[in-house]
């Protein structure tokens, strides 16, 4: 597992460490589902099922909705 620091619109924005190997690992750790949520480690794009490094850094954000206009 590995040591990364975590950000999510789930806690207003504010950074925790956590210990995990993937993405979803972490998202189940906080009872945080993914549907709707953008995953950036790293500040790049990222998945579900990426393997996480020490000092990653992960985020988790809302996806904007489009007004479909």
């Amino acid at each position: 597992m590995a040591n990364v620091t975590v950000i999510s619109f789930t806690t207003g924005g504010q950074s925790r460490e956590m210990e995990g190997s993937r993405p979803i690992d972490l998202a189940k750790d906080m009872d945080m589902t993914l549907n709707g949520v953008s995953i950036f480690v790293n500040d790049e794009p990222s998945t579900q099922g990426q393997t996480l490094h020490n000092g990653d850094i992960v985020s988790f954000q809302q996806e904007k909705e489009s007004s479909g206009k």
